[in-house]
Protein backbone atom coordinates (compact mmCIF):
# COMPACT_ATOMS: atom_id res chain seq x y z
CA UNK A 1 0.00 0.00 0.00
CA UNK A 2 2.90 2.19 0.38
CA UNK A 3 3.36 2.46 -3.33
CA UNK A 4 -0.91 3.58 -3.39
CA UNK A 5 -0.60 6.06 -0.63
CA UNK A 6 2.05 7.74 1.71
CA UNK A 7 1.52 6.44 5.20
CA UNK A 8 -0.37 8.92 7.55
CA UNK A 9 1.22 10.13 10.80
CA UNK A 10 -0.24 7.58 13.43
CA UNK A 11 -0.23 7.64 17.67
CA UNK A 12 3.02 6.92 19.06
CA UNK A 13 1.81 4.26 20.58
CA UNK A 14 -0.02 2.92 17.62
CA UNK A 15 2.39 3.44 15.11
CA UNK A 16 5.00 0.90 16.02
CA UNK A 17 2.57 -2.02 15.97
CA UNK A 18 0.43 -1.26 12.82
CA UNK A 19 1.35 -3.14 9.85
CA UNK A 20 -0.79 -2.32 7.10
CA UNK A 21 1.60 -0.57 5.32
CA UNK A 22 3.99 -3.41 5.13
CA UNK A 23 1.23 -6.06 4.08
CA UNK A 24 -0.53 -3.90 1.26
CA UNK A 25 2.35 -4.12 -1.02
CA UNK A 26 1.75 -8.00 -1.13
CA UNK A 27 -2.22 -7.67 -1.73
CA UNK A 28 -4.71 -7.03 -4.13
CA UNK A 29 -6.07 -3.22 -3.55
CA UNK A 30 -9.82 -4.88 -2.70
CA UNK A 31 -8.16 -6.73 0.47
CA UNK A 32 -6.70 -3.51 1.96
CA UNK A 33 -10.41 -1.98 2.06
CA UNK A 34 -11.05 -4.42 4.97
CA UNK A 35 -7.63 -2.85 6.75
CA UNK A 36 -8.82 0.54 6.41
CA UNK A 37 -12.13 -0.53 8.03
CA UNK A 38 -10.69 -1.53 10.73
CA UNK A 39 -8.07 1.04 11.24
CA UNK A 40 -11.21 3.54 10.85
CA UNK A 41 -12.89 1.34 13.81
CA UNK A 42 -9.95 1.39 15.91
CA UNK A 43 -9.45 5.18 15.44
CA UNK A 44 -5.42 4.77 15.56
CA UNK A 45 -5.07 7.48 12.62
CA UNK A 46 -7.11 11.13 11.99
CA UNK A 47 -10.53 10.29 9.90
CA UNK A 48 -9.62 12.47 7.25
CA UNK A 49 -6.03 10.69 6.61
CA UNK A 50 -8.42 7.28 6.43
CA UNK A 51 -10.79 8.33 4.22
CA UNK A 52 -8.21 10.14 1.65
CA UNK A 53 -6.72 6.51 1.58
CA UNK A 54 -9.51 4.90 0.63
CA UNK A 55 -9.82 7.33 -2.37
CA UNK A 56 -6.96 6.63 -3.43
CA UNK A 57 -7.70 2.82 -3.60
CA UNK A 58 -10.65 3.33 -4.99
CA UNK A 59 -10.16 5.47 -8.04
CA UNK A 60 -8.60 2.53 -9.89
CA UNK A 61 -12.03 0.60 -9.55
CA UNK A 62 -15.51 0.41 -11.08
CA UNK A 63 -16.67 1.42 -7.42
CA UNK A 64 -17.35 5.08 -8.60
CA UNK A 65 -20.33 5.84 -6.34
CA UNK A 66 -18.81 4.81 -3.91
CA UNK A 67 -15.57 6.66 -4.60
CA UNK A 68 -17.83 10.11 -5.53
CA UNK A 69 -19.68 9.26 -1.70
CA UNK A 70 -15.96 9.15 -0.15
CA UNK A 71 -15.21 12.10 -1.85
CA UNK A 72 -18.24 13.80 -0.76
CA UNK A 73 -17.48 12.90 2.90
CA UNK A 74 -13.51 13.71 2.61
CA UNK A 75 -14.26 17.22 1.35
CA UNK A 76 -17.67 17.95 2.81
CA UNK A 77 -19.23 18.84 -0.51
CA UNK A 78 -22.41 17.83 -2.71
CA UNK A 79 -19.79 17.99 -5.78
CA UNK A 80 -17.44 16.08 -7.40
CA UNK A 81 -14.72 16.65 -9.79
CA UNK A 82 -15.99 16.36 -13.47
CA UNK A 83 -13.37 13.12 -13.91
CA UNK A 84 -15.08 11.34 -11.42
CA UNK A 85 -18.15 12.14 -13.72
CA UNK A 86 -16.78 11.14 -16.74
CA UNK A 87 -15.55 7.89 -14.76
CA UNK A 88 -18.89 6.84 -13.96
CA UNK A 89 -20.08 7.30 -17.74
CA UNK A 90 -17.16 5.36 -19.03
CA UNK A 91 -17.75 2.48 -16.08
CA UNK A 92 -21.83 2.32 -17.27
CA UNK A 93 -21.15 2.03 -21.16
CA UNK A 94 -18.57 -0.71 -20.14
CA UNK A 95 -21.41 -2.37 -18.19
CA UNK A 96 -23.37 -2.34 -20.55
CA UNK A 97 -21.20 -3.65 -23.49
CA UNK A 98 -19.79 -6.81 -21.57
CA UNK A 99 -24.21 -7.47 -20.17
CA UNK A 100 -25.00 -7.93 -23.94
CA UNK A 101 -21.91 -9.38 -24.62
CA UNK A 102 -21.89 -12.42 -22.27
CA UNK A 103 -25.81 -12.49 -22.31
CA UNK A 104 -25.82 -15.66 -23.84
CA UNK A 105 -23.22 -17.59 -22.29
CA UNK A 106 -24.71 -16.11 -18.66
CA UNK A 107 -27.74 -17.42 -19.77
CA UNK A 108 -26.79 -21.08 -20.09
CA UNK A 109 -25.07 -20.98 -16.89
CA UNK A 110 -27.38 -19.21 -14.65
CA UNK A 111 -29.49 -22.99 -15.54
CA UNK A 112 -27.99 -24.91 -12.75
CA UNK A 113 -30.01 -27.79 -13.62
CA UNK A 114 -28.56 -27.69 -17.26
CA UNK A 115 -25.13 -27.13 -15.44
CA UNK A 116 -25.11 -30.06 -13.25
CA UNK A 117 -26.96 -32.53 -16.31
CA UNK A 118 -24.14 -31.14 -18.65
CA UNK A 119 -20.92 -31.58 -15.98
CA UNK A 120 -22.65 -34.89 -15.14
CA UNK A 121 -22.34 -36.21 -18.90
CA UNK A 122 -18.26 -34.77 -19.14
CA UNK A 123 -20.37 -32.67 -21.65
CA UNK A 124 -19.41 -28.96 -19.70
CA UNK A 125 -17.21 -27.66 -22.75
CA UNK A 126 -17.13 -24.37 -24.68
CA UNK A 127 -17.27 -26.86 -27.50
CA UNK A 128 -20.92 -28.38 -26.53
CA UNK A 129 -22.02 -25.03 -25.17
CA UNK A 130 -21.69 -23.64 -28.67
CA UNK A 131 -22.87 -26.64 -30.74
CA UNK A 132 -26.04 -27.28 -28.48
CA UNK A 133 -26.63 -23.87 -26.82
CA UNK A 134 -25.67 -21.05 -29.70
CA UNK A 135 -23.18 -19.88 -27.28
CA UNK A 136 -20.48 -17.93 -29.25
CA UNK A 137 -16.67 -18.66 -29.60
CA UNK A 138 -15.12 -15.70 -28.00
CA UNK A 139 -17.61 -15.95 -24.69
CA UNK A 140 -15.04 -17.55 -22.50
CA UNK A 141 -12.76 -14.94 -22.58
CA UNK A 142 -15.56 -12.19 -22.30
CA UNK A 143 -17.22 -14.38 -19.27
CA UNK A 144 -13.61 -13.83 -17.84
CA UNK A 145 -13.87 -9.85 -18.61
CA UNK A 146 -17.32 -9.78 -16.90
CA UNK A 147 -16.04 -11.40 -13.94
CA UNK A 148 -13.28 -8.69 -13.45
CA UNK A 149 -15.47 -6.48 -13.98
CA UNK A 150 -18.07 -7.68 -11.87
CA UNK A 151 -15.01 -7.56 -9.26
CA UNK A 152 -13.96 -4.20 -9.65
CA UNK A 153 -17.28 -3.08 -8.98
CA UNK A 154 -17.05 -4.68 -5.83
CA UNK A 155 -19.57 -7.18 -6.67
CA UNK A 156 -17.97 -10.18 -5.20
CA UNK A 157 -20.26 -12.73 -5.07
CA UNK A 158 -21.26 -12.44 -8.87
CA UNK A 159 -17.23 -12.47 -9.66
CA UNK A 160 -16.64 -15.57 -7.68
CA UNK A 161 -19.57 -17.60 -9.78
CA UNK A 162 -18.12 -16.37 -12.81
CA UNK A 163 -15.06 -17.29 -12.51
CA UNK A 164 -16.25 -20.75 -11.12
CA UNK A 165 -17.59 -21.72 -13.94
CA UNK A 166 -14.68 -20.25 -16.38
CA UNK A 167 -12.23 -22.53 -14.71
CA UNK A 168 -14.77 -25.45 -15.37
CA UNK A 169 -14.47 -24.32 -18.89
CA UNK A 170 -11.03 -23.09 -19.26
CA UNK A 171 -8.88 -25.69 -21.09
CA UNK A 172 -5.57 -24.62 -19.94
CA UNK A 173 -3.95 -24.51 -16.58
CA UNK A 174 -2.68 -21.34 -17.37
CA UNK A 175 -5.82 -19.71 -18.58
CA UNK A 176 -7.44 -20.78 -15.15
CA UNK A 177 -4.48 -19.73 -12.87
CA UNK A 178 -5.36 -15.70 -12.69
CA UNK A 179 -8.82 -17.26 -12.15
CA UNK A 180 -7.72 -18.85 -9.07
CA UNK A 181 -6.05 -15.05 -7.69
CA UNK A 182 -9.73 -13.52 -8.10
CA UNK A 183 -11.98 -16.77 -7.00
CA UNK A 184 -9.57 -16.51 -3.51
CA UNK A 185 -9.99 -12.94 -3.20
CA UNK A 186 -13.85 -12.52 -4.09
CA UNK A 187 -14.45 -15.79 -1.35
CA UNK A 188 -11.97 -13.65 1.31
CA UNK A 189 -14.15 -10.16 0.56
CA UNK A 190 -17.33 -12.22 1.07
CA UNK A 191 -15.79 -13.72 3.93
CA UNK A 192 -16.33 -17.20 2.66
CA UNK A 193 -13.63 -18.99 4.85
CA UNK A 194 -14.37 -22.44 3.89
CA UNK A 195 -14.00 -21.78 0.28
CA UNK A 196 -10.85 -19.36 0.22
CA UNK A 197 -9.25 -22.05 2.38
CA UNK A 198 -9.90 -24.50 -1.12
CA UNK A 199 -8.93 -21.54 -3.00
CA UNK A 200 -5.64 -21.33 -1.08
CA UNK A 201 -4.89 -25.09 -1.49
CA UNK A 202 -5.93 -24.90 -5.21
CA UNK A 203 -3.43 -22.26 -5.76
CA UNK A 204 -0.72 -23.71 -3.84
CA UNK A 205 -0.83 -26.60 -5.99
CA UNK A 206 -1.03 -24.56 -9.09
CA UNK A 207 2.12 -22.87 -7.81
CA UNK A 208 3.95 -25.96 -7.67
CA UNK A 209 2.79 -27.22 -10.95
CA UNK A 210 4.22 -24.34 -12.67
CA UNK A 211 7.76 -24.26 -10.60
CA UNK A 212 9.59 -25.37 -13.42
CA UNK A 213 8.29 -23.11 -15.95
CA UNK A 214 8.22 -19.83 -14.03
CA UNK A 215 10.91 -17.27 -13.78
CA UNK A 216 12.32 -17.29 -9.72
CA UNK A 217 11.37 -13.69 -9.08
CA UNK A 218 8.20 -14.51 -10.42
CA UNK A 219 7.88 -17.57 -8.58
CA UNK A 220 8.75 -15.87 -5.25
CA UNK A 221 6.45 -13.14 -5.83
CA UNK A 222 3.44 -15.49 -6.10
CA UNK A 223 4.32 -17.50 -2.94
CA UNK A 224 4.63 -14.21 -1.47
CA UNK A 225 1.34 -13.39 -2.51
CA UNK A 226 -0.29 -16.68 -1.05
CA UNK A 227 1.55 -16.29 2.13
CA UNK A 228 -0.02 -12.57 2.81
CA UNK A 229 -3.40 -13.25 1.95
CA UNK A 230 -3.63 -16.63 3.47
CA UNK A 231 -3.64 -14.66 6.46
CA UNK A 232 -6.81 -13.68 6.18
CA UNK A 233 -8.30 -17.08 5.98
CA UNK A 234 -6.16 -18.53 8.75
CA UNK A 235 -7.14 -16.00 11.26
CA UNK A 236 -10.58 -16.73 10.36
CA UNK A 237 -11.28 -20.71 10.71
CA UNK A 238 -10.97 -23.24 13.00
CA UNK A 239 -7.30 -24.26 13.96
CA UNK A 240 -6.17 -21.82 11.48
CA UNK A 241 -3.10 -20.49 12.87
CA UNK A 242 -2.17 -23.90 14.06
CA UNK A 243 -2.33 -24.36 10.75
CA UNK A 244 -0.39 -21.33 9.71
CA UNK A 245 2.52 -22.71 11.31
Amino acid sequence: ISRIMAAPEAEPSAAPHDLTFQLGSFLDRHLIFPLLEFLQEKEIYPLEEIMQAKLSLLYPTNMVDFAMDVYKRLHDTDEVPEGMVERRTQVMDRLKKLDADTAGIRTVLEDAALVEHLRADKAFTMATLEEQHGVAPNSLGLLYEWARFQFECGNYGGAAECLHHYRLLATSPEAAFPAHWGKLAAEILQQSWGPAAEELQRIKEAIEARAQHTPPLMLLQQRCWLMHWALYVFFNTDNGRGALV
